[in-house]
């Protein structure tokens, strides 16, 4: 009796695997060409579309574009154009501090992080994204504080990004790192 389950099993599983087909060819057998081929058809036609990568160095003219005063301090707009032929993301803050030029080293205290993320921004060709960057005005640390030194610009990363570029923006810096001269705000389409 238990050989007669064991039989029928197994010839429903033979069923299962042959694609549970009531075709025959001209010999009996099952035939599961049909199921595999209409599998590979519909497989092959299915397409995804990949979702913008993000904002590299080289897809972006960055500059500072304008400033204001406030309490002791300069407020700067850092301008991200994207000047390359397909939409990117910009997510988060960049990375800024005083420097000399692209490939020296950073002059006292990088920025801050002033505010929240405002998540992904997605650049378009030719779209802008402003972060704020406050600069203390160094005057109001005493010299031996700040030991203050003339800064050609700002070294600039975009945000989640290992590659830089430098800003012209001779200023005064601080060259000892424990006095905060720099904030910087996240990305955005609407500051």
């Amino acid at each position: 009796m238990k050989a007669g389950y064991f039989a029928l099993g197994g010839c429903a599983l033979l069923m299962a695997v042959a694609g549970c087909s009531n075709s025959t060819t001209g010999s009996g057998t099952a035939s599961p060409t049909s199921a595999v081929l209409s599998s590979t058809s519909a497989a092959s036609t299915t397409t995804t579309e990949s979702a913008p990568a993000a904002c590299k160095v080289g897809d972006l003219a960055i500059k500072v574009v304008s400033q204001g005063g406030a309490a002791g301090s300069t407020i700067l707009h850092l301008n991200f154009t994207n000047t390359s032929g397909n939409t990117c993301i910009l997510d988060g803050f960049p990375g800024v501090s005083y420097a000399n030029d692209n490939e020296g080293q950073p002059i006292g205290q990088p920025a801050t992080r002033d505010g929240d993320s405002n998540g992904p921004i997605s650049l378009a060709p030719g779209v802008v994204a402003t972060s704020m960057i406050k600069a203390v005005n160094v005057q109001n640390y005493s010299p031996e504080d700040c030991g203050p030194t003339p800064v050609a610009g700002f070294r600039v990363y975009p945000p989640n990004s290992f590659d830089s570029a430098f800003v012209s923006y001779p200023t005064t810096g601080c060259s000892n790192d424990k006095a905060h001269q720099l904030g910087v705000t996240a990305v955005s389409t609407s500051q």
